[in-house]
């Protein structure tokens, strides 16, 4: 049962990971960092397209949050998350809680990517826990590349899998296809993917930030219930180093392949 908790709350994890911005996987994760940079090392992100409507001002507020600072919030089922954002820096981090199943933290700064579980999980990964797995993103495909770990891509993503978006003056609802989405596909494989091709919505926004997606996934496996994702703190300072150096090793080519790197 725990399993099935966690592989879950994994799924969730990663859908909000395709929307929101900030990278993940399943009960993996993605994401983190090496050390704290400055704007002068930020990549530049392109802007998606704005399509007319409710979907358009939608995709707007989606495009506005995925570029700024913000701090992240999100609970599925038994899991939980919080973190915050850089998006002009490409700094993340984030830490999330599986109940019973143990806990999983992540760091981005640029290509470099941290990650460290903890509890039950850490004994599926090299180092027990001890220490953080490295990977550069710049090396990777799959969850762990940087293209999946980019917040600018929220918007883009919301253009091609939103569908039937109505509603103004800040509440929306519809219903998104995330087998389309690439961090979601390559963790739940093709056959899978038919359960996630009409995940009912709703989203808010506020002052022009998209400020909380809940999407109702029950439909996705029994007892997952709704996942609730809030965005807030636009534009705080945030600020995210690496761990030591003696606190880290390079992830090892199975974890990565658990991963979907």
């Amino acid at each position: 049962m725990k399993t099935a908790r966690l592989s879950i709350a994994g799924v969730a994890l990663a859908t909000i990971a395709a929307l929101g911005a900030c990278g993940s996987g399943d009960d993996t994760a993605t994401t983190s960092t090496g050390t704290t940079v400055t704007g002068s090392s930020a990549a530049a992100t392109s802007a998606a397209p704005v399509p007319a409507g409710a979907l358009g001002e939608l995709v707007a507020a989606s495009q506005k949050t995925a570029t700024t600072t913000a701090k992240i919030a999100m609970k599925s089922g038994g899991m939980t998350l919080g973190g915050v954002f850089d998006a002009p820096n490409e700094l993340v981090e984030m830490d999330s809680d599986f109940g019973t199943a143990g806990g999983i933290k992540i760091r981005r700064v640029g290509n470099d990517l941290y990650f460290k579980a903890s509890g039950g999980i850490a004994s599926s990964y090299a180092g027990n826990g001890k220490k953080w797995l490295h990977v550069d993103a710049s090396k990777q495909t799959g969850t762990l590349s940087v293209e999946q770990n980019d917040p600018g891509s929220t918007a883009k993503l919301l253009s091609t899998l939103a569908s039937g978006v109505t509603g103004s003056g800040g509440t929306y609802k519809g219903t998104l296809d995330m087998s389309k989405a690439p961090t979601v596909a390559s963790t739940i494989g093709s056959a899978a993917g038919e359960k996630f091709k009409a995940i009912p919505f709703t989203a808010e926004v506020e002052n022009g930030y998209l400020t909380k997606v809940t999407m109702d996934m029950s439909g996705v496996a029994k007892g997952a219930g709704k996942s609730v994702t809030s965005y807030s703190a636009f534009g705080d300072p945030v600020a995210v180093t690496a761990p030591a150096a003696g606190e880290t090793m390079e992830m090892p080519a199975a974890d990565i392949k658990k991963m979907g790197g």
